[in-house]
């Protein structure tokens, strides 16, 4: 049941105001291992993980019935940074080409808790301050550990890089989900056939 009020003030509402609300909680994966330059899954194995927890969730409202679904941050911002382009790409693949999904949730609505988070700068941001602690000497480590708290908390401020909102609306416009679902797709190429 759902009754909250704003987050500065829960009031209880009355139950004849009450409304029912489905919810299926699924872990994300947090902090996974990434490639060099924060992009992608270091590991196929964890890639896979967290195409399956999508699928699985997404089986569990398809064999409910339920064809409209809200997708909150999955795996995104501080607490989790998986990679955000990557993430919305499974979960298009997830949606569009899983066989026993396909067709069965008509609507899906992503939702940002903040729509000016980026995950990608985050990512970046602690790869540039993992880099820097590691070519400094060991002689003046607090200093470089303080000029490099700044550094990374200064360009966080001036980002360059997308927003999570901004990568699953690019993943999700209509005329790349069109350029996706009209191009072939290489699994199925004539030398992956053929291939033993």
């Amino acid at each position: 049941m759902v009754f909250r009020g704003p987050h500065d003030r829960y009031e209880k509402l009355p139950p004849d105001q009450w409304r029912s609300l489905p919810v299926v909680s699924v872990p994300p994966a947090r902090w996974p291992k990434l490639t060099h330059n924060g992009t992608k899954y270091s590991f196929a194995s964890e890639r896979d993980l967290v195409k399956d927890k999508l699928r699985g969730a997404l089986h569990i409202c398809a064999y409910a019935n339920y064809t409209n679904v809200v997708i909150g941050d999955f795996g995104l911002g501080n607490g989790y940074r998986n990679p955000p382009q990557e993430l919305a790409e499974l979960w298009r693949e997830v949606i569009l080409y899983d066989p026993d999904l396909r067709g069965r949730i008509r609507q899906v609505a992503f939702v940002f808790e903040d729509p000016t988070q980026s995950t990608t700068q985050l990512i970046l941001d602690d790869l540039a301050k993992k880099s820097k602690s590691s070519s400094s000497s060991g002689g003046s480590s607090s200093k470089s550990k303080s000029k490099s708290k700044s550094s990374s908390s200064s360009g966080s401020s001036h980002s360059s890089a997308p927003t999570d909102y901004q990568i699953f609306r690019q993943v999700f416009d209509e005329a790349e989900i069109h350029r996706v679902l009209t191009q072939p797709d290489s699994k199925y190429s004539l030398s992956n056939l053929l291939a033993e």
